[in-house]
Parts: structure tokens; C-alpha cells; sequence
């Protein structure tokens, strides 16, 4: 037996069973819960997992159904954002904004290269659209650097960025947290939730200096590792937005 076929054998043993047969959708209190075997699932947190779209429910219910002999928590991303959200964004939805916002005030698309290799003319042929769109949206303006230097923006700058997410229902506003950890940008979320970028766009704009280094230099397992996760992460969080949008 090979390493990787006793760590997979590990791995399952350690994964809590299976326990039920059907995982089903049923209205339930203004919105959709998912039902395994009839019964109302619960967050970690012991919340019902009831959801504000057929669709998203319909979603978690598949990842629950796919489900083989053991439950494995890595192959439901969609559970986890929900358990996530109604763990956590819903009790405490105005911190969540705030944290948002925080991210505003450092936002990585305003520190600019300070060489002459041609990356911070891509950094402004790329990001400059977005501070653009930003300071015609939100009516204030952002400041930019060259280097590692903080650069500090306006208070006005947390005022208007809460007010824009205060619009987003939890679900959408849990999507748009996990998007802005992941990018160390405030401003490319709320860009892609106005339809200003799609989600390639939106990844390709928060990797543009990443993209750069590995063009000039290569890139190592670990590190390709660690960006399929990162996109992995984002294209679920991409999918919670889109599902909690929809009818």
C-alpha cells in the first residue's frame, strides 16, 4: 500500500459515518431547509439550515446526497459557507461589514510597484479601472502608493464602503467576506457584486502581481498548491453569491 492510500485510508476512518439516506429540500419558514431524512439539518452552532433560495438549498442538499459511506466536510464547500454564515454573519452581520471595510482602508489594488519592469504600468492598466469605478460608486477618493508604505485613506472611505454592503442580504455578504480575505481587497468584490468584473476578471486582477513573479520566475508545487485552494475557495464563494441571488 502505497503512503497516499494509507493516509486516504486514515482520512476515511476518521470521518464520521454516514447516517442517513435522503438529503431533500422543504419550505420552511420564509425559505428553504435542507432535510436529511426528514429532519431539519443543523449548523455546528445548532441553527436550521434554512436558506433564502430554492436553488442554494437544492445545492447543499446534492452535496449532502453525494455523499458516499463516510461525510466528508472537504468535498461541501457550499455547506460550509452557509454553516458559516448562519453561524456567524447572521448574529454578527454588522462586524462583518466592518471587517469588510477594514480591508477598504489597506486595499492590496492601491500599493503600486515601484520598479520599471513593466509591472506597475500592468498594475495601472488593471487596477486603475477599478479605482475609477470605485470613486464614481462611492464618491470619495482613493489613494494609492508605490511600495510597502501604509497609505492611509479617508474616513469618508469606511462610511460609504459599510454603506454599499448594508444593501447585500447575510448570504451574499458572507460570499463578499470570504472574496475580500482571499484577495486582500474590499474594492473587487463590490466591483464583481456590481457586475463591473465577472469572477476570472476578478481573480486575474487579484493576482496580477503573483502572476507577474511567476512569469519572471517560476512557480513551485507548494505555492500552485495553495493558489488551486485559494481558487477553489473562491469559486464557491462565487457560487453562494449567485445561488442566494437567484429566485
Amino acid at each position: 500500500m502505497s503512503h497516499e492510500e494509507a493516509g486516504n485510508n486514515a482520512k476515511a476512518r476518521r470521518l464520521p459515518k454516514r447516517f442517513y439516506k435522503m438529503a431533500q429540500v422543504h419550505p420552511e419558514n420564509a425559505g428553504f431547509a435542507v432535510r436529511l431524512d426528514g429532519r431539519t439539518l443543523r449548523t455546528p452552532a445548532h441553527h436550521a439550515v434554512v436558506l433564502p433560495t430554492e436553488a442554494l438549498a437544492a445545492a447543499v442538499a446534492k452535496e449532502w446526497q453525494s455523499q458516499g459511506d463516510v461525510i466528508d466536510p472537504g468535498t461541501m464547500p457550499l455547506t460550509k459557507l452557509c454553516n458559516s454564515t448562519l453561524d456567524g454573519v447572521v448574529p454578527k452581520r454588522q462586524m462583518v461589514i466592518e471587517d469588510i471595510a477594514k480591508y477598504a482602508g489597506h486595499d492590496a489594488i492601491c500599493y503600486r510597484s515601484e520598479d520599471q519592469t513593466g509591472l506597475a504600468a500592468k498594475q495601472v492598466s488593471v487596477w486603475d479601472p477599478i479605482i475609477n469605478w470605485a470613486e464614481a460608486k462611492l464618491g470619495v477618493r482613493w489613494r494609492c502608493t508605490g511600495g510597502v508604505m501604509p497609505v492611509t485613506q479617508s474616513p469618508e472611505a469606511n462610511v460609504v464602503v459599510q454603506s454599499a454592503l448594508d444593501g447585500f442580504g447575510p448570504f451574499q455578504l458572507a460570499s463578499l467576506h470570504e472574496m475580500t480575505v482571499l484577495t486582500g481587497s474590499a474594492l473587487l468584490p463590490l466591483a464583481y457584486a456590481d457586475d463591473v468584473l465577472d469572477l476570472e476578471t476578478l481573480w486575474s486582477a487579484a493576482n496580477l502581481d503573483e502572476n507577474w513573479q511567476i512569469a519572471t520566475w517560476g512557480e513551485d508545487g507548494e505555492a500552485k498548491a495553495r493558489r488551486e485552494a485559494r481558487w477553489a475557495d473562491l469559486q464557491a464563494a462565487d457560487r453562494l453569491f449567485a445561488l442566494s441571488t437567484v429566485g
